[in-house]
């Protein structure tokens, strides 16, 4: 829809180098009922549907190695430019964040590191252990005598 609405009736218009649209307040979106035909095609499959067994310890290896890289990627980002940093995560959560104080010592990076890598860890490798207990007998891949997890060379 969002492509028929720029082909067919929306307009992104400038003024001054600035788009002039703020919202969906000032630029009109395509209607269902001036949508070009949609045709949709259900196929009938007897296949039963197939539960993925997730890979708990690389689930949460990777995600608390990922929040440990965001988190000192936001450090370096606070530690060189404070004001700008802070004012771009205020629009990010739509708050005025410019009275919170932004200390930074190495205490608090690693600390921080420390926490939000591993909390992200144990978050993730739990989400996962409930998915796969969810999951459970009806993994077919186990079923037939594979193994749910990736080989690893």
């Amino acid at each position: 829809m969002w492509v028929w609405t720029v082909i067919g009736v929306g307009q992104v218009t400038l003024k001054n180098g600035r788009v002039e649209q703020s919202n969906f307040t000032d630029f009109r979106i395509m209607r269902l009922n001036e949508s070009p035909a949609i045709d949709v095609h259900l196929i009938q499959n007897s296949e039963a549907p197939v539960l993925m067994r997730l890979d708990t310890r690389a689930l949460a290896i990777a995600a608390g190695t990922t929040a440990g890289v965001l988190f000192t990627l936001c450090a370096l980002a606070v530690a060189i430019a404070p004001g700008p940093t802070t004012a771009f995560f205020g629009y990010l959560v739509h708050l005025d964040l410019s009275g919170l104080p932004r200390t930074l010592s190495v205490g608090s990076f690693i600390g921080g590191l420390i926490c939000w890598t591993l909390g992200t860890a144990l978050s993730f490798g739990f989400a996962a252990t409930v998915n796969n207990r969810f999951v459970g007998v009806g993994f077919r891949a186990e079923a037939a005598g594979h193994h749910p997890t990736a080989v690893r060379a």
